[in-house]
């Protein structure tokens, strides 16, 4: 299986990942584990979770998803052969792009640990990207804990190249309550643009965002979507 590089983060991929909001939801512990053995058996390696999956559900909180993960990590004895690409900012109780909601709760035991994924602000700094692609659903948090205003007045996220050289850029939320596979297509072909310009010197992401809505919904909605996030989808934002 080819890999892909993250950045310069040291992390390689397989070109497909392996979303896992239905983890602990739609899909039970016993039928999420068939999933995750058979995606990393095929020669896969990266699974895409958040601390929200799945609030949405009646009789469920939020970190399901992370705690059936948790526990498959565990019950497989081993973890460095596997990327874990989780959020933040959207759980009620843990609302905004925060240092606080990002780092690993340090009241709660190693095993407790295990059962949720985390990202820390230090590994962000650590990567220190030259351009951020800032889901725009964060949007929803409100003014004062969204992420654009955590990059804007937290420490930590000032510092980062992207922020200081101003590398911003909004995208569509490719998973609203459910995986918009039109807005990660067309989400994908803005970041080729931004990222390999002469490549994608022909695409005009817009066009391209209303083609893939026009197939899949019979319409093209971009306009629509765009002034339901504040008109700054597929544009550099100024902090």
């Amino acid at each position: 299986m080819d890999k892909r590089k993250l950045g310069r983060s040291g992390l390689e991929i397989a070109p497909l990942v392996l979303g896992g909001n239905v983890f602990g939801w739609t899909a039970d512990e016993a039928t999420s584990f068939k999933l995750l053995d058979r995606f990393v058996e095929r020669g896969f390696n990266a699974i895409d979770t958040a601390d929200v999956y799945s609030a949405w559900a009646p009789g469920l909180s939020g970190g399901e998803s992370e705690t059936v993960m948790g526990k498959w990590l565990a019950r497989r004895g081993r973890r460095d052969d596997v990327v874990i690409m989780t959020k933040v900012g959207s759980l009620e109780a843990r609302k905004g792009l925060k240092a606080g909601n990002i780092a690993a709760d340090p009241t709660r035991k190693a095993s407790e640990q295990l059962q949720q994924s985390t990202f820390s602000t230090e590994s962000l700094v650590s990567m220190d990207p030259d351009k951020l692609f800032v889901d725009l659903s964060t949007l929803q948090g409100g003014a004062e804990v969204n992420a654009l205003n955590q990059l804007r007045t937290e420490a930590p996220y000032r510092v980062l190249s992207a922020v200081e050289k101003g590398e911003i850029y909004g995208v569509l939320p490719y998973n609203w309550y459910s995986q918009n596979h039109g807005s990660i297509l067309a989400d994908a072909y803005f970041i080729g643009k931004v990222l390999y310009p002469e490549r994608f010197e022909d695409v005009d992401p817009v066009e391209k965002a209303d083609e893939i809505y026009t197939f899949l919904v019979g319409k093209p909605v971009f306009d629509r979507m765009n002034e339901g996030f504040g008109s700054m989808v597929f544009k550099k934002i100024d902090l």
